[in-house]
C-alpha cells in the first residue's frame, strides 16, 4: 500500500508540475487572438496546484516524506559515514 501510494504521489506532482509548466501555452505575442484565457489559465494552475497537494500528502501519508525533508530516518538504514543521523 506505501508503494502504491508513493508511486500514485509522485505522479500526481509530476503531472502537476507538467500542468503548470504548460498552463501559459507557447504565445510569443503573434497569436495573441488564439491564446488561453484568464479563466481557463487559472482553471488549469488550480487544477495544478491542487495536483501537487494531493501527491505531496499522499506522499506524507505514505512515509515518503516527513518533517525532515523527502526521506525518513529509514532511508539511511545500514549506512555509515556522513549520512548517519
Amino acid at each position: 500500500m506505501k508503494k502504491m501510494l508513493n508511486g500514485f504521489g509522485i505522479t500526481l506532482i509530476m503531472l502537476g508540475i507538467i500542468a503548470a509548466a504548460g498552463a501559459a501555452g507557447d504565445c510569443d505575442g503573434k497569436c495573441v487572438e488564439n491564446a488561453t484565457s484568464l479563466p481557463v489559465f487559472f482553471l488549469i494552475i488550480g487544477g495544478a496546484l491542487t495536483s501537487m497537494i494531493l501527491g505531496a500528502i499522499m506522499m506524507f501519508q505514505a512515509g515518503g516524506i516527513s518533517e525532515y525533508g523527502i526521506c525518513s530516518n529509514t532511508c539511511w538504514r545500514g549506512t555509515t559515514g556522513l549520512f548517519r543521523r
